[in-house]
């Protein structure tokens, strides 16, 4: 009688997952003894003897060049490519892994491209993505190009960020036309547009014979209005001989500078001032073990970087960044209220006395707009201050100016249009007001006040809003502390709620970085924190980044260009 399955028990599938890697692994020790092999490789005067179906199996390329080929001992030889690049890519087929180097990566990515062995390829070059430099960014840029255009979009980031370092290298002007006109439509990072016109200047100098007839195309994307007439006469007009197309721009130019009339028809996207890369500053503390330290969010690592180390007892201070210097303005020495106002340059690391406060003060709001700094309210001995304070860059004096209708410290302030606005604060109970001071006409206007009072929230705007983040509503340990973010629209003057950050806190710094609202530091109740959160208005949704090195409470935060970071000389004032 014949068997059936049912007659067969129990039937049980056995799948031994080591096997095809043993398999291999011995077809790596066949192939070192040279036993069994049937395909020879040559390359370079070198013999490598191999097993066919291994290589056919691992790489299409050997599969089409021994498919048909009925000899016992199959030949190919393969031209171009570098011998120990071939020897390791050899030993892939049979172990699936591979050694990439830094200086065998580029010989590598052009022999498995050969060989059709994509994931060789994408290793190599998400191995070289992070290794990117100003000196290699052009190489990388090419090899892109060749085989891999992640690579492409990887170099070209990098050269939009460091553009200026990348200009200066050597190979800089072996890129073509091409990559050098989609490098200067992007958002590249520099200060001014002279350093692209330096640029062009230096690429098309390499060969301006075949160099010129690209210049319609790359000057299309140079912004030439913002450039002096004197250096369009002289250094742009040149350049383009009798090349119609950038002839054009450069008319264009000069006319928006020379005709003041013609601007709106003539305005365009060259007309518009580039948007350098910035990142944030943050300085102070409320303790002095925080408040000397300097630091700033490098984007690109995702950490934050200590580059200052000011060597001062000093605390409860207002900072800003103007015309690339800190300064550093009133606060608490020791228990005293002081007057002193300094300035250092970030680019020489010199420290400089500026002229002093007529009010001594701390725990002051301070604002930058237009040529002028305002420091409003804060506290002096006496107790809280309702005066504010200008200083004039053209005179180098502070003066007062109209002082709020309400005496406030632990308050926050920011700018919107050209306006400045107060909000929060302290004076003998949290305050919730909000107050606005239009510089041109001298005056405060009240705007609506705030569902909670806050004292010590972080104030800052972005996207026409205005945003006062956590707080508390009193000065003593048992307030109440907020978590809470209240959202200020200034054409409906209403305040009104958003996602809230993620823990109860107050003394929180706030700013803006790559567009969005940021919030730094804080305390719950007597320690300070070092929590980064970013804030997506479209999601509304806060999310973590980076924690500072160091925790701080009362701090200052500051936007700067990312190309001034670069430039920071400490001086003395590094740890």
């Amino acid at each position: 009688m014949p068997v059936t399955m049912c007659d067969l028990g129990r039937v049980e599938l056995f799948k031994d997952l080591q096997h095809p890697i043993w398999n291999l692994g011995r077809m790596y020790e066949l192939m070192l003894g040279q036993q069994y092999c049937d395909l020879r490789i040559k390359f370079n005067g070198e013999i490598c003897d191999v097993h066919c179906v291994v290589m056919a199996g691992s790489s299409d390329y050997f599969k089409l060049n021994v498919d048909g080929n009925s000899a016992d001992i199959k030949e190919i030889e393969i031209q171009n490519v570098d011998s120990d690049a071939m020897k390791k890519l050899i030993e892939f087929c049979y172990t699936g892994t591979i050694d990439i180097r830094e200086n065998t990566a580029k010989s590598i990515i052009s022999a498995a491209y050969l060989l059709q062995l994509n994931s060789v390829v994408e290793a190599c070059c998400k191995f070289l993505e992070p290794s990117i430099n100003s000196s290699n960014c052009v190489d990388v840029l090419e090899l892109g190009k060749m085989y891999c255009p992640n690579l492409v979009k990887a170099g070209l980031k990098y050269a939009q960020i460091n553009f200026e370092e990348v200009v200066l290298s050597e190979n800089f002007v072996k890129l073509d036309a091409q990559t050098i006109t989609d490098l200067l439509k992007s958002e590249l990072n520099v200060l001014s547009e002279m350093a692209v016109l330096s640029c062009v200047k230096k690429w098309h100098a390499h060969d301006p014979s075949q160099r010129t007839r690209h210049l319609g195309s790359i000057f299309e994307f140079v912004k030439l209005p913002l450039l002096p007439p004197q250096v369009l006469l002289d250094e742009v007009k040149p350049m383009c001989g009798l090349e119609a197309h950038c002839e054009g721009f450069v008319t264009e130019a000069i006319q928006w500078r020379i005709l003041p009339s013609r601007k709106n028809q003539l305005k365009s996207f060259r007309t518009e001032p580039r948007k350098p890369l910035s990142t944030i500053l943050v300085i102070g503390s409320w303790t002095t073990a925080g408040s000397p330290y300097v630091e700033f969010y490098d984007f690109v690592k995702k950490e934050w970087s200590t580059v200052l180390k000011f060597k001062f007892e000093r605390r409860h201070f207002s900072a800003v960044l103007f015309d690339e210097k800190l300064l550093l303005i009133g606060g608490l020495i020791n228990s005293s209220y002081t007057y002193m106002v300094e300035s250092f340059d970030l680019k020489t690391g010199i420290l400089m006395p500026m002229t002093p406060l007529q009010t001594s003060r701390g725990y002051a709001a301070t604002v930058v707009l237009g040529n002028s700094v305002y420091i409003i309210g804060g506290r002096d001995i006496a107790g809280p201050l309702d005066t504010v304070e200008r200083w004039n860059s053209e005179t180098g004096s502070w003066t007062y100016v109209t002082p709020m209708s309400t005496v406030r410290y632990g308050c926050g302030a920011s700018t919107m249009g050209n306006e400045i606005f107060v909000v929060g604060g302290f004076n003998t109970n949290a305050i919730g007001t909000t107050e606005a001071f239009c510089p041109g006409i001298g005056k405060w206007r009240q705007c609506a006040s705030m569902h909670a009072k806050r004292m010590w929230p972080g104030v800052a705007s972005v996207g026409g809003y205005l945003y006062a983040i956590g707080g508390r509503d009193n000065n003593t340990h048992t307030a109440l502390k907020y978590s809470s973010v209240e959202r200020y629209d200034p054409n409906l003057d209403k305040w009104s709620f958003v996602a809230n950050i993620s823990s109860l806190r107050y003394g929180v710094a706030a700013g803006v970085l790559r567009g969005n609202l940021v919030v730094v530091g804080g305390a719950t109740d007597s320690d300070a924190l070092n929590d980064v959160e970013e804030y997506d208005s479209e999601a509304n949704q806060w999310k973590s980044l980076a924690p500072l090195k160091i925790g701080r409470k009362v701090s200052n935060i500051i936007s700067i260009p990312l190309n001034l970071v670069k430039k920071i000389n400490p001086g003395k004032h590094i740890t």
